[in-house]
C-alpha cells in the first residue's frame, strides 16, 4: 500500500500507472484492486505463473505507452518530487538511464542509512565494470533504450539491472540524480537478502564477466552454466593482455566469487591461483590475508594465543 499511494502522491499527475502483479500468493491482487477502483491510471497486468523478476519487468515494458518508463519494488517508497525531477533531468540532459541517490529503511520504515552513488554519466561508465553504482528501484529509463537491447535478459533472476546497464555500457548515457528520491526497504523477504547473497552474486559476476568477454571478443556464458564454465571463461581472460584497470575489476570479481558463493575445494584452488596470477602486490597481500583470516587454523592460534593471555 505504501509503494503505491507514493506513486500516486507524485507532484506530477500525466502518466500511466501499471502495476504488475507476478503471480502473488497473499493479499497483494486485493490491495491493487482496491486502488484501481479509486484511480483510473493505474493498469493492472496479473501474471499467473511467477516467473521472476526480468520477466515481469518485460512484460510491464512492453504494456507501456509513454517515451520513459520509471520503475520501482513493491516494498520501496518514491518521494513525492520524484517523477518530477528526473522527467526534467532526463529530457534536459539526454540521459539514457537515470537512477537517484537512495536511503536504505527497515521493515517499519524508519531509515537505516544514505547511499551515495556517482553523479556524472564518466565516473559511473568507470565504476561500472567494477560494481553496480544504479540503484534499480530509482530509475527512469527511455523506452526507446531498453527497445534496442532486447530489454532484460530473462536468465538473470537477479542481477537482471546489472546486466543491463553493462550491456548499455558502450553506447549509452547515464546520470544518478544528487537528491535520495526513494527509499529502499530492507528486509529478509527481499530478493536481494543476505540470505540470497550467493545467488546474486553468481549473477552478477557472470554480468561482470560477459561484459569482459564481449569487449575482448571472446564466447559469452549463462548464468545457468556450470562453476566450471565461468572459472574457464575467466581463466581465458587471464591468459589475456588486459589494461591495468580491467585486471583490477576482472580480479575483485573473481574475489567475490571465492567468497560468497559455494565452491568446492578444486574450483577454489583454480580460482585463487588466477586472482593471485593477476593480483596486483597490494591485492595478493590482501587477499592472501583474507585467506588467513578465514581459515580453522588462524582461529584455533588466535583462541589458543587468547586463552594463553587470559591464563
Amino acid at each position: 500500500s505504501e509503494a503505491i499511494e507514493s506513486i500516486l502522491a507524485q507532484s506530477i499527475s500525466n502518466f500511466e500507472f501499471i502495476i504488475v502483479d507476478d503471480g502473488s500468493t497473499d493479499n497483494t491482487a486485493k490491495i491493487i484492486f482496491n486502488f484501481a477502483k479509486k484511480d483510473n491510471r493505474i493498469k493492472i497486468i496479473t501474471l499467473e505463473n511467477n516467473k521472476g523478476l526480468p520477466n515481469a519487468l518485460n512484460v510491464g515494458i512492453r504494456a507501456s505507452s509513454g517515451e520513459f518508463i520509471a520503475r520501482m519494488d513493491c516494498d520501496d517508497i518514491s518521494l513525492p518530487e520524484r517523477l518530477k525531477k528526473q522527467l526534467y533531468m532526463i529530457q534536459k540532459s539526454n540521459v539514457d538511464i537515470l537512477g537517484t541517490q537512495v536511503v536504505n529503511i527497515n521493515q517499519s520504515g524508519r531509515i537505516i542509512k544514505a547511499k551515495t552513488f556517482p553523479k556524472e554519466n564518466n565516473n559511473i561508465k568507470y565504476q561500472l565494470p567494477y560494481g553496480n553504482c544504479i540503484s534499480h528501484p530509482s530509475v527512469m529509463m527511455k523506452k526507446s533504450t531498453l527497445e534496442n537491447v532486447g530489454l532484460y535478459n530473462a536468465e538473470y533472476k537477479t542481477s537482471q539491472d546489472y546486466e543491463l546497464w553493462l550491456r548499455l555500457l558502450p553506447k549509452y548515457r547515464f546520470a544518478n540524480l544528487e537528491e535520495p528520491l526513494v527509499q529502499y526497504r530492507k528486509h529478509h523477504k527481499r530478493i536481494n537478502s543476505n540470505q540470497n547473497m550467493h545467488i546474486r552474486t553468481y549473477f552478477s559476476v557472470c554480468a561482470a564477466l560477459n561484459y569482459f568477454l564481449i569487449k575482448y571478443h571472446l564466447k559469452t556464458i549463462s548464468p545457468n552454466d556450470s562453476t566450471a564454465s565461468l572459472i574457464a571463461s575467466f581463466k581465458k581472460l587471464c591468459s589475456l593482455e588486459l589494461s591495468i584497470r580491467d585486471k583490477r575489476c576482472i580480479n575483485r570479481h573473481m574475489m567475490r566469487l571465492s567468497r560468497k558463493c559455494k565452491l568446492d575445494k578444486n574450483h577454489n584452488q583454480i580460482l585463487n591461483k588466477l586472482i593471485i596470477g593477476s593480483a596486483t602486490t597490494k591485492e595478493k597481500y590482501k587477499w592472501l590475508l583474507y585467506k588467513l583470516i578465514s581459515t580453522n587454523i588462524f582461529y584455533k592460534k588466535f583462541n589458543f594465543m587468547e586463552a594463553y593471555y587470559k591464563n
